[in-house]
Order: structure tokens, then sequence, then C-alpha cells
């Protein structure tokens, strides 16, 4: 830009933008910017937490599925296992086929999923039962008297064949599942089929050969298994409006899907399985036929698989995932989500966001120029009043703006004019009564000059002070160069002042930066659950380090998925605990989460220590910055800045911070937030569809044990089991409790492993070392969030392991499967048994487990766990030479169960 040069004749050179443009055209330039900036962020996060939220759904639903078909499909093997074990004792006799018809009778009416349950032995007999479509049971049998004839009978209650229904021609030993089973000599699935006369039903049989103790064949157990049942589960999966789930075979045909379609079609009059790549469902079709151009085979899929891809320039994300088990099924699970699904609101905010700052901007500039128009006015009146006093016409005043500090100026303008035209009029009639006096006489002329020299120099002081005000101001206006060149010469005249007046217009200006300091929420959707675990185990060795204990106590009220600031949240009970453990010298601090409210939804947060504690008299300052209190000041830690924020954070938050303190008993922080419930396809939370209500009858009396030293965990136990139906005692140290197992003799001992007198640990290896103490189960608790703990308890003798806070749920999911206790639930009086398969032994990694590999590869695979980036930490896991496939394997766990801390561990001192 060329500057103006000024000069008696007037102005020259390029013209200045005027003070009305230089106020106004930041604003608008600033909102176009905000308009801009903040569509392209709204676009940019919106596609970026689509993406992070379909990966997370797919996993939790990938998880899901595999654990249904992990429990589903376990069960025809544990009860053929069962059948065996029996006629071992010969709770069973083979040779009784009428007596093992009416046994079968007995297991179909418990397993509804079961088709058919039959035996046949190498002599041709055959015995089998089966359920009519009216729910009424059917005995077919083929004795020795009858060889190669099928009957079928209608049973009574009892299992006893009444009418003879039917006869058919039948040989089993050309069956599958009779000849695979035979050929491979173990346990095995046939493959999948569907029913001749029902082709919607599909099912699978689990095969058993049962053989003599001379290892000689006595026949083949066999088990028909509904999977028409796992397209249900599939369908009940709530992911997102369009998205889909389906189940398929190596060779790509389809073994359930989310979709109602039939799997099937009818070919001949026979029922003919669909691939997936001929599915009538897009979605599913589309689906197929990428990962088949991307892998070439379906049976090149050996691990988990993260893609996407466009389908009529929609894109979508997939999640294929191996699935196998012991028997020899090995399937591919996978969720298909797209990604139009969650895009649509945050497109429908995204122009909302843009359409509000296009109305801000029309605000933004209305304002300004209306602003400026206000500000300049009164100056371009000075300007004009200043000319023409310059011009010596005297009489000018000026109308007070509304604005304080333009009226000030204007003022003192009004206050020079005035002093002005008074001075002027007063020193001309003095100094005309001088001049004559100055003619009579040379001393009266010498006194009428010294009265003069005093009244000019009277009249300086008086004209001096209130120019001063004028002239410094205008010299501040001066310094401003947004002023127009042609109101210089004005300045000029009014001189100083005017730079004052800018300097007060400057700082209404700067006013307007002040919210961009301030602190805004960023409220998004968390798992509370996840974020108190992953603090109360970065704080626990903190805790550890000074021997105290840290407890989470969470109310099962509680949600799981919620919405809030996650990070300001975070922050606060990270400062608080972190004081309490500082200034906690033995005891420990616990922190309390639990419902204040339900409308509106607020949590509780409440932190409490056995620590020093605050004086009353410095509980006023406490939240003031750069204020400590005294046993602060003694530590020489913090700056006296962790509360005053996290007081702030709170506020922010919609709550306030208050504190309970007695000096040498500890401290008790509380606040409570407003929360709102994350969306339903925002979250997939991992409960049980039915709540339990009460025990089933005509059970044995379940007696249960709750030793804690807590009475507040003690009466937390009793008053979850008491109303179910459970009889419960308490124990406050681990010697109470041996007495009491020994008097009273508990089904089950939850055992808290720091009590006094006896810790639980001591307490379980005395139990443990009498045979009566065998028969009793043991579960431990504790605050610990160690997995070397886990593995501690378990080997001095308790079944399991309960991690405090535990939810309701978990807890009585446990009970249930030590005790194999029946449940009644609220909408339903099925039976229900928490009995689990076995675990099968598993490879344990140490800290010598990856000495086999280069400190390099080491170096990178901790990288990559602390990055949490499982692609690379699979192409890693290839280069494990395959002698050494068990780790390999065990590795694999880890990551599919997202444990990276432990392979962190692991690369550490590996």
């Amino acid at each position: 830009m060329l500057f103006r040069i000024f000069s008696p004749q007037g102005f020259l050179g390029q013209q200045k933008p005027s003070l009305r443009l230089v106020i106004v055209l930041p604003f608008i330039l600033q909102i176009f910017a905000a308009v801009g900036l903040t569509g392209y962020l709204s676009l940019r996060n919106g596609q970026k937490a689509v993406s992070d939220l379909a990966t997370q759904l797919q996993q939790e639903v990938t998880h899901r599925v595999s654990a249904h078909l992990d429990d589903y499909l376990a069960t025809p093997h544990e009860i053929n296992r069962l059948n065996l074990r029996a006629i071992e004792l010969n709770l069973i006799n083979l040779e009784d086929l009428y007596s093992l018809g009416r046994y079968y009778q007995e297991q179909m009416r418990v397993f509804s999923d079961f088709g058919y349950i039959n035996f046949a032995n190498e002599k041709g007999e055959f015995v089998g039962v089966a359920r009519d479509d009216h729910g009424k049971f059917q005995l077919d049998i083929i004795e020795l008297s009858h060889l190669g004839i099928y009957y079928k009978y209608a049973t009574d209650s009892q299992g006893n064949p009444t009418d003879l229904l039917n006869t058919y021609p039948y040989n089993h030993f050309i069956d599958g599942w009779y000849k695979d089973a035979v050929k491979a000599g173990k346990p095995l699935w046939t493959r999948i089929y569907n029913w001749e006369d029902q082709p919607e039903i599909m099912a699978i049989s689990a095969s058993y050969p049962v053989y003599d103790q001379a290892n000689n064949l006595i026949g083949v157990l066999g088990i028909d298994h509904l999977l028409s049942e796992v397209s249900k589960f599939l369908q009940k999966l709530e992911i997102s409006p369009s998205a889909k789930t389906f189940i398929l075979e190596r060779n790509g045909v389809l073994v359930g899907t989310s979709s109602y379609e039939p799997f099937y079609t009818i070919v001949d009059g026979e029922a003919k399985r669909l691939n997936a790549i001929a599915s009538s469902d897009p979605l599913i079709q589309a689906t197929a036929k990428f990962l088949q151009a991307q892998f070439g085979d379906f049976s090149q899929i050996n691990r988990r698989q993260q893609l996407d891809f466009y389908l009529n320039r929609d894109r979508h994300f997939v999640r294929v995932t191996p699935w196998q088990d012991e028997f020899g099924l090995d399937w591919l699970v996978v969720v298909a989500v797209p990604e139009s699904d969650f895009m649509a609101q945050i497109n429908a905010n995204t122009r909302t966001t843009i359409l509000l700052c296009l109305v801000a901007l029309g605000v933004a500039t209305f304002l300004s120029w209306y602003t400026s128009r206000w500000i300049t006015q009164p100056i371009l009146n000075l300007s004009q009043a200043s000319q023409a006093i310059a011009s010596g016409d005297l009489n000018q005043n000026v109308n007070t703006p509304k604005v304080k500090e333009l009226g000030i100026l204007a003022q003192s303008f009004n206050q020079m004019a005035q002093q002005l035209r008074e001075s002027f009029t007063i020193l001309e009639t003095r100094v005309e009564e001088r001049t004559f006096e100055l003619k009579a006489a040379k001393e009266a002329a010498d006194s009428a000059n010294q009265a003069k020299s005093e009244f000019l120099a009277n009249m300086s002081h008086e004209l001096r002070t209130p120019l001063n005000a004028i002239l410094g101001f205008t010299q501040v206006m001066q310094r401003d160069s947004s002023i127009k060149q042609e109101q210089q010469e004005n300045l000029a005249i009014i001189n100083r002042s005017g730079e004052h007046l800018l300097a007060l217009i400057g700082d209404v200006l700067d006013m307007s930066k002040i919210e961009a300091r301030r602190i805004i929420l960023n409220e998004n959707s968390f798992d509370l659950y996840c974020l108190l675990d992953s603090l109360e185990q970065m704080l626990q060795f903190k805790a550890q380090g000074k021997n105290l204990l840290l407890l989470f106590e969470l109310s099962a009220q509680v949600p799981q998925y919620i919405k809030a600031d996650a990070s300001k949240l975070r922050q606060v009970l990270i400062n608080l605990i972190s004081n309490a453990i500082k200034f906690t010298a033995e005891g420990g601090i616990t922190l309390r989460v639990f419902l204040t409210t339900k409308e509106p939804l607020t949590i509780n947060f409440e932190v409490e220590d056995t620590g020093a504690g605050i004086a009353t008299e410095e509980l006023a300052t406490l939240f003031e910055p750069f204020m400590q209190t005294e046993t602060g000041r003694k530590s020489q830690q913090g700056t006296g800045l962790g509360l005053p924020i996290s007081c702030k954070f709170v506020q922010l938050m919609g709550g306030n911070i208050t504190v309970e303190s007695k000096v040498g008993q500890g401290s008790k922080f509380s606040f409570a937030i407003p929360v709102s419930l994350a969306l339903a396809t925002e979250i997939e939370a991992q409960q049980p569809t039915h709540k339990i209500i009460g025990l089933q009858p005509e059970q044995p009396s379940y007696r249960i044990l709750a030793a804690d030293d807590r009475w507040e965990n003690r009466q937390l136990l009793v008053k979850l089991l008491t109303p179910l139906g459970f009889e419960v005692r308490e124990a406050e140290n681990g010697q109470e409790a041996i007495s009491q197992w020994e008097s009273w003799e508990p089904n089950l001992i939850f055992m808290d492993l720091r009590m006094p007198v006896i810790d639980g640990y001591d307490a379980t290896k005395k139990i443990k070392a009498t045979a009566k103490g065998q028969a009793t189960v043991i579960i431990a608790l504790s605050a610990s969030a160690f997995e070397e703990e886990r593995s501690l308890v378990l080997s001095v003798g308790c079944h399991d392991f309960l991690r405090k806070p535990f939810r309701e749920t978990l807890l009585l999911e446990m009970i249930g499967k030590h005790l194999g206790v029946n449940y009644i639930y609220a909408d339903t009086t099925e039976l229900s048994s928490s009995s689990q398969k076995p675990q099968s032994s598993e490879y344990k990694l140490s800290n010598d487990s990856l000495s086999i590999m280069s400190p390099k590869w080491r170096e990178q695979l901790h990288q990559a766990a602390s990055q949490a980036n499982e692609d690379l930490i699979w192409q890693l896991l290839t280069q494990i030479p395959q002698q050494y496939g068990e780790i390999t394997t065990a590795l694999g766990k880890l990551v599919d169960e997202l444990r990276f801390e432990q392979i962190i561990n692991l690369t550490t001192y590996a």
C-alpha cells in the first residue's frame, strides 16, 4: 500500500481505507474463515468418527457371534460325552433299546435345539427319539428280530411306545453320521444338510463312536443339532439399519444370515443350500464377491481382516473373522456395515452448522457496520468543530455521544471551547485597560506590564490545564494509522486528545478476543466402565508404591455408555485421585460412582481418602490458583493449579465440587454432573436378555459366605444374593472365614484377598488343605487389575477370580457356573443352567518366550502393541518359526482379545 504524504496544500498519494472499513472488514473475514473451517472440520471429523465407530461395532458383533457359536455348538458334543460316561458307569444299558429311548426322550425335553438323538450298534440295532411338528415325541427303533426295518412309534409321557405310526427300510451302516464316525474313530461333525420334509430347517449331526474296553467298536452316538437358530440369533443383533452379518463355510456356502431371506433353493424336489455370492440380499452378495475377488478363495482367509469397499458409490466396512472348533468346523464370520447408516445425521448437523455460521455472518456484519457508524460519527463532528475553531470561529459546541469514552472527549472539547471564548473576551478587555494606564505614566505602564505578565502567566496555566488533555488525546489519535488522511488536519487542531479516543476504541475492539479464550465442552459418546478401568490400572501403580489400597466402587445402576466430556471428566478424576494418593500415608483411597437422579440423568463421583486432611481455615482458598494447603507446602509438590482447574472443568460440565475434610482423618471430594445416554446405534452392551429374579424351585439350599474386612463390601453381597433365595453369612477376616466354613459348611465362599488376622491367600490354603475343603468353591475378590494376581489366586486353590467393582450379572453367572444354579428370569420360567464347557489347556507366555526372536523384532512388536496396531502385529507374528506355533497362537489370542498391555510387558522384559 502507498502512504499519502501530508503537505500544506493537501494530501498526495493513494487514499487510505476509512475507519469504518477497518472496523467492519476483520469481522467479516473472521466469520467467513470460521464458516469454511467449521464445515470442513465437521465433515472430516464425522467421517473419522464413523470409521472408528464402525470398526468398534464390528469388533463387538464379531465377538458376540463367536462366543455364541462356541457355546451353542459345544452342547451336542458335551451331551455325547455325558452319555458315553453314563455308558462307561453302566448307568445306561445299550442292550435295552426301549430304556435308552426313554432316556433320550428326557434329554429332548431339556434341549429344545436338538432335532434328533439316536444310537446304532454294529449288530444292526437302532434307537432314536424325535419331536414332531406338534411338540410330541416319537420313538424310532430297529430290533434284532426285524433288522433293516425302521419302526416309528408314538410315545406316552414316560417315553413308552404306544401306537405304531409307520415303518421304513433303513440301513445306518451306509449313513454319513455312522459311517464317517467309524472311519475317523473320533467325535466329529457331519456335513450340514436341510431336512427333506422341512427344508427351512438346517441341521448338523454330532457323531461319537463308542468302544468297549478291548477297543472294539460297539456303535455310534448321534445328535442332530438345529443350525437354523444361528440365523435367528444373527437377526436379533442390533447393529445399524442396513448392516448385515452372515456366516459361511470355506466353500462359500451360507450357514446363517441376519437377513430374512431363505438360504436354500429347491432343485428337483431337493433342498440345495445357497452360496453367498448367489444370495438374493444385495449387500451379502456384494460382500461375498468382494472377498472372493480380494483373496481369490475363501480358504485363503486365515486371520481376521478389516476391509472396506464401495457399493453403488457408498462406502461399506467389512470385517471377516475365521472361527473353528475342535470337531472340524471351519467357518467365516462376516460383518458388513454401510457408512451411510451413520453419515446422515452427521451431514445434517454439518449443514445446520454452516447455516448458523452464515446467519452469524449476517448479524456480525450488520452489528459491526452499526457499531462503526456509532463510533466514527462523533469523531467526524469533532473534526468539523476543530476546523471551525482553527478558522477563528470560537462559537462551537458538539453533542455528547452515548459512548462513555467519546463522551469524555466531547465534554473536554466543549470545555476547551468555552474557556477559549471566555479567555479571549477577558484578555481583550484587560489589554485595553492596561494600554490606557501605560499612556498616563511609566510607573503605571510598568505596573500594568507587570500585571499583564502575571495575568498571562495565570491564563497560560488556566489554558494549559484543559488543553493538556485535548492535546494528549490528539497525539494518541495521530499515531493510529487507520485514521483517514483528511482527518489528520482536524486532529492537528485538537492535537493529542484524539489518540486517547482511538486507544479507547482499540480497547473496545480487543474485547472481541476474550471469547476466543473460553474453555468449551467437547461432549462425545464413550464407555464409562472402560474409562474407570483405565484410570484404575494407571493409578494402581502409584497407590501400590505407597502400600495403599485403591478401590473403585461402581453402582450397578450407572449406565455404561454415556455422552459427556470424557477428556475433562478423566482429568478431574486423575487430579482428585492423584492428590488423594499424594497426601495419604496409610489406609487407602476409594472412588464411588453412583446415580444421583434419573431425570435428568446425573452421575455422582466421590473420592475419599484416609490422608492428612485439610484445616477448616484453608478450605476457603482451596480452589484458588497457586494456593496450597499447609500439607501441600510441606510436601514441596505441585503448583496449586490442579484443584482450581478441576473446579473449572466440573463447573463447565454443569456441576460443582464440594469437599468434606477433618484433619488427621481424611478428605472427601464430591461432584455430580448431568449426562445423557448414548444412542442405541452407538453402543452394543453385553448384557443378559432377562433379569434374574430368583432361584428355580426344587433346588438345594445354597449357602454362600462373604469374607471381606470392609462392612460395605459384605453388605453388598448380602443385599445382592439374599433376595434371590441364597443363604448368606459374613466374615470380616480370614480366621473368621475358616471358622464359619468349619461350622456352617458353605457351598461357595467369596474370599477377599486383603484382610486382617489371616489374609485371603492363607485362608484359602488352609481350607483347601482338607478333604472337605476340596468340595468348597472359593472365588477370590480383589481390586487389583493385574493378571499376575489372577494366576496367583488360582494357584493357591481358588476356582475363579472376580475383580472389584463387579457387575451383578457377572456375579450371578459365576455362581451359576460353579454351583450349577438354575435361575428364574423376569419374563420367562425357562430353566437356565450356567454350566460351561471346561477350558482347554493353553500355552502360557512368559518373559523368556520371545527370546527366540531378534532384539529388533521384539522392539518392532513392542512399538506395534504400544500403538494398538493389530495389522502390524499380525505381520510380525508370521515371522515366528513354525516349530514355535504355540507362541504364535498365544500371542494371536492376546491380539484378538485386545490385551495389548500384556504384549507390551512381554516385549519390555523379553
